[in-house]
Parts: C-alpha cells; structure tokens; sequence
C-alpha cells in the first residue's frame, strides 16, 4: 500500500456564484488568463466526454507525494462519485514522508 499525502484544494464547488465569482477575481492576473486561454478548449473537451459542466462541478486534487503523483478527480455536484480527470508526475519533492503540522 502506498503512503499518501492528499491534498484537497477545491471541493464542493457546488455553488455557480462561487465559482463564478471566483473566476472572475483570478482573471484579474496574467498567469489565469494565460492559462485559460490556451487550455480552456481542452478543459471544456475533457469536461464535456465524462457529461460534466463548470456550473456543476466538484474537483478534488490529491497527491501521492512517495509515488510522485498528482491525480485529478471531478463529479457532478449531485454524483456519489468522482472520477478520474487526469494525472501527472511530479518532478521533485522537498521534506519527509509524514503527517504535517505545519
């Protein structure tokens, strides 16, 4: 069994407003609106082949730092289950395998 690290950065965008309002303070910098605007397209592909929207989405981000994984999961806001968007390795790691306190 592998040891993990899961890291959830954004669970239960169940909300449009939020989402929306949240989107609308990142493409005040030129870091997202570079992003979106070269991988938006293939964003809304990969959304669209597992039946999923923006406006009802779930994303969870975990990573397995021993294994050099970091895995992307999506669902509809009314699903039980998450599947699997995309996954990517990573290149480095810094600190020890380990709970964190800090």
């Amino acid at each position: 069994m592998r040891t993990s690290l899961i890291v959830i950065v954004f669970s239960m965008l169940s909300s449009y407003a939020f989402a929306h309002s949240f989107l609308s303070e990142q493409m005040k910098f030129a870091r997202p609106r570079a992003a979106l605007e070269s991988k938006g397209d293939i964003i809304q592909e990969k959304l669209a082949g597992l039946g999923l929207k923006t406006n009802d989405l779930n994303i969870i981000i975990v990573a397995y730092k021993a294994d050099r994984i970091l895995e992307i999961y999506a669902k509809k806001a009314s699903a039980a289950r998450y599947e699997m968007l995309s996954s990517y390795a990573i290149c480095n790691t810094s600190g020890v395998l380990g709970p964190k306190r800090a």
